[in-house]
C-alpha cells in the first residue's frame, strides 16, 4: 500500500529522531493507493523483469514484472499461471503455462544476461521491458508481492 502520514517530528538532545503521529491531524494516516483493492482488476503492467532464483523456500526460480510509479515506488509482481481449478487436467495446465511463462522470460533473460544487477533477494534487469496483460491477484496483506494471473503466454512481451 501507499500511506500518505502527518507526522511530528520529536526531537530531544543527545537522542536519535523519532516520528509520531501528528495529533492535530483529524486523519494522520491516509491509504493513497491500496495493494488489496486492484484485487481481481485487469491490468496491463509495463516495466524491468525480474527474477528470483530458486532457494530453500522457492524451489523454482520465478519472474516478476517490477513496476515504478510516477512517484517512484516500485511493486513487483509475480508472473502467474491463470488457471480454473474447477477443471479436472488443472494441474496439468497450470504446470505448463507456468513453465511456458518461465521458458519465455528465461529466453529473454539469457539474451540480455551481461546487463542483470542485484537487486537485494531478486535480480534485475534493466535491458529488458516487459509488458503482461492479466488480472492482478492480492489474496493476503502477508503476501510477499502481488501476482499477475496470465492466461496465455502470448499475453507477455519483451522488448
Amino acid at each position: 500500500d501507499i500511506l500518505l502520514l502527518n507526522l511530528s517530528i520529536i526531537r530531544e538532545p543527545n537522542r536519535p529522531l523519532h516520528f509520531r503521529l501528528d495529533k492535530n491531524q483529524s486523519d494522520p494516516i491516509q491509504i493513497i493507493d491500496s495493494m488489496a483493492a486492484c484485487h481481481n482488476q485487469d491490468a496491463i503492467l509495463q516495466g524491468e523483469l525480474i527474477r528470483f532464483p530458486a532457494s530453500p523456500q522457492i524451489s523454482r526460480e520465478v519472474f516478476a514484472v517490477q513496476v515504478i510509479d510516477s512517484n517512484g515506488i516500485k511493486r513487483n509482481y509475480t508472473l502467474f499461471p491463470d488457471v480454473d481449478f474447477s477443471q479436472p487436467n488443472a494441474n496439468t495446465l497450470f504446470t505448463e503455462l507456468l513453465d511456458a511463462i518461465s521458458q519465455k522470460s528465461r529466453d529473454a533473460w539469457e539474451e540480455k544476461e551481461s546487463s542483470v544487477i542485484d537487486g537485494r533477494n531478486y535480480f534485475i534487469n534493466k535491458e529488458i521491458n516487459v509488458t503482461v496483460s492479466g488480472q492482478i491477484n492480492v489474496t493476503s496483506p502477508n503476501q510477499a508481492n502481488p501476482q499477475i494471473y496470465i492466461r496465455d503466454v502470448a499475453n507477455i512481451a519483451f522488448e
